[in-house]
């Protein structure tokens, strides 16, 4: 069963919304898997900050010893302690021990931030209320003094520091991670399918454009009598009919003076003064006379074909007109006659 053009276009329409919707539909989806490895990494950062500081600081700094600033052999120790222990992992940045006044007493950065610095970041109160905080700031930042500070997002992972009893805090930890590096490592490969569903998606919305556009071209009543390209056909058949049959009565009166001619030599009376009629002539004459009658009958029988095929045209239009009406009457019977028939029945 063959379907019409508008039922086609509107099934391509739809294949191709529907292709849109699924790509837009993929980049969302790998957009979420992306922030949820960044939050699970987060986590993951945050976690091993709490098994540090509860496994291996709680054992080597007390209240006492966290109370006052880091310095000379103390220092020394508990960097080479920190580097071994937390800068293995390349996503750790920096370490810093603040006291409860929020005074910096230990940092792996610039030491001379030591006993000097002080902070009032709401994190850092939540570290001291006994809260577990992380953050995500950006600063200037440098790995080491050797390096230039360059603009850097950081994950501070505040851990509050509690007494053997675990009734007060006496210092928070802070350990900051390279949340770039971080965001990196969890963009794999879902920005590249973001990309790649981007760029499919964006190529179906613009099919489903044209084909909407498509959809939107007049419609041939299929099944009901000639097309348009037969209508067109029959225009030309009459403008066809009409030069023939202009040629036919040019060809007939050309006959008929030809004719006269003819019968006017034939009849012409002997005169002993003037010259015999030219045969030769006379043969040319009646040539071109018999030639003219075969264009004549010739033309004559296209103009009768052509007015045939006209006639059946015209029949076919007819049967049309009277099943629109009568398919427009039977709709107009039952719930009024739709615009588009209307149309269709007045065209």
């Amino acid at each position: 069963m063959k379907t019409d053009r508008r039922t086609r276009d509107r099934v391509r329409l739809f294949f191709w919304a529907v292709l849109t919707v699924v790509c837009l539909a993929a980049v969302l989806v790998a957009r979420q898997q992306q922030q949820q490895g960044l939050a699970r990494k987060a986590e993951a950062a945050q976690e091993r900050a709490v098994r540090y500081t509860d496994n291996a600081l709680i054992g080597r700094i007390d209240a006492d010893r966290a109370s006052r600033p880091f310095g000379g052999s103390g220092y020394e120790e508990l960097m080479a302690d920190v580097r071994r222990d937390l800068f293995t992992d390349q996503r750790v940045v920096r370490f810093r021990i603040w006291r409860p006044d929020g005074l910096l007493v230990f940092t792996t950065g610039d030491p001379e931030e030591i006993g000097k610095l002080t902070s009032t970041d709401d994190s850092l109160r939540d570290g001291f209320k006994g809260e577990i905080a992380s953050v995500v700031t950006a600063e200037a930042f440098a790995p080491d003094l050797s390096t230039t500070p360059a603009l850097t997002e950081l994950l501070a992972i505040y851990v509050p520091m509690r007494t053997s009893e675990k009734d007060r805090v006496f210092a928070v930890v802070e350990i900051d991670n390279d949340y770039g590096l971080m965001r990196e490592g969890s963009s794999r490969p879902w920005s590249q399918m973001q990309v790649a569903f981007g760029f499919v998606a964006v190529l179906c919305l613009v099919m489903t454009v044209l084909s909407f556009i498509w959809s939107r071209r007049p419609q041939e009543v299929s099944g009901f009598g000639p097309s348009r390209r037969d209508l067109r056909s029959a225009a030309r058949d009459d403008r066809k009919v009409a030069e023939a049959r202009a040629g036919i009565e040019a060809a007939k009166a050309e006959a008929a003076s030809l004719r006269e001619r003819v019968k006017e030599l034939e009849h012409r009376p002997e005169q002993p003064a003037a010259p015999q009629v030219d045969p030769v002539e006379l043969e040319r004459v009646t040539a071109r006379a018999a030639q003219l009658e075969e264009r004549s009958l010739a033309a004559e029988g296209r103009t009768a074909q052509l007015q045939a095929r006209i006639s059946e045209l015209e029949a076919q239009l007819r049967l049309t007109t009277d099943q629109l009406r009568a398919a427009a009457k039977r709709v107009e019977d039952s719930q009024g006659v739709p615009a588009e028939f209307q149309a269709k029945l007045e065209a």
